[in-house]
């Protein structure tokens, strides 16, 4: 196969342009090659060139890399040419990859840049910060299990079987449960083990008794004295620690940012299509879907013939 060859008068013109700086644009639009009605010009070979990774521009700079490129365009055009000659440019898939790089460059350059991270404001920022403050600090919480008994005498027990399981090997949790099962009688936690989930120093919704003595515990697995609560005695199993945390506006931004971006991305872009949908001529004939033939997966119409064959004996 021959391949097509710039004309020496061609590599020259693109070297004596590129050097030019296009003070008025004029330089942009000189003519470096055609091919049928396709013009290539100093501005199309300069975006090519710019459009490529920063480390590779340079060596475009060398005189037989850039007429090499101009090469390769022109070879690109007359391909491109003769393909539009065949009629190519009518063929579905080939109408339909365009259709769908319309779309995108569409999407691209109207909604995208319209609609990204970048265009939630500060002060939104701002707002959903204050708004969710719950989010970005916290205060420290623990998680404890218990064994509740109105005996005095079963809660020191209880505890001194606990004591027993208790050490820097963390919670036993299973020989816990077995005491919270003997000893226990809370009858709303006794079928969790004696868990009492997370809570912290400011919670309204246990004794604040118990809190106390949950929150005195140090290391996880340590275990309580009995503590009086109300009417009963408690004993407590440290299971979990979170320690407590705070983050600034100015390190929460970034986040926020995006989880705003994303909750307001999907209903700008329903919107956007809406509208542009408003001002196309759309007709449409949901009747006619039952007539729709879907091509069954060959490999499991491989599998049905093969089913539906009866093996010959021997």
């Amino acid at each position: 196969m021959c391949s097509i060859r710039i004309r020496p008068v061609f590599a020259c013109l693109a070297l004596a342009l590129s050097a030019c700086r296009h003070e008025d644009g004029a330089n942009e639009t000189a003519l470096l090659a055609r091919v049928g009605d396709a013009r290539i010009t100093v501005g199309d070979l300069e975006q090519l060139v710019n459009a490529k990774p920063p480390y590779l521009r340079p060596r475009y700079a060398n005189r037989e890399k850039l007429a090499a490129l101009l090469d390769e365009t022109v070879r690109f055009e007359a391909l491109a040419e003769q393909a539009r000659r065949r009629g190519y440019d009518r063929d579905p898939e080939v109408v339909r990859a365009m259709k769908q790089q319309m779309v995108a460059k569409l999407m691209q350059k109207e909604f995208e840049a319209k609609h990204g991270p970048a265009r939630i404001s500060d002060a939104d920022v701002a707002r959903y910060y204050s708004e969710h403050s719950a989010e970005w600090n916290g205060a420290e919480q623990v998680r404890v299990s218990e064994i509740s008994t109105r005996d005095k005498a079963q809660a020191d027990k209880a505890y001194a079987e606990a004591k027993v399981h208790a050490g820097g090997a963390g919670p036993d949790l299973k020989a816990f449960r077995e005491l919270v099962a003997t000893y226990s009688e809370d009858a709303a936690t006794r079928p969790q083990g004696g868990d009492l989930g997370f809570f912290s120093r400011a919670t309204d919704e246990l004794p604040k008794a118990l809190v106390d003595a949950a929150f005195s515990l140090n290391a996880v697995g340590d275990v309580s004295e009995p503590v009086s609560v109300n009417d009963h005695w408690v004993v407590l199993l440290l299971t979990q620690r979170r320690p407590g945390f705070a983050r600034t506006l100015a390190q929460a931004k970034d986040e926020i940012r995006q989880r705003l971006f994303r909750d307001n991305h999907e209903k700008a872009f329903a919107a956007f299509v809406d509208d542009l949908e408003k001002g196309a001529d759309v007709e449409t004939h949901p009747e006619n879907l039952a007539k729709v033939r879907i091509a069954a997966d060959d490999g499991a119409q491989r599998v049905a013939e093969g089913a539906g064959s009866s093996p010959r004996g021997n």
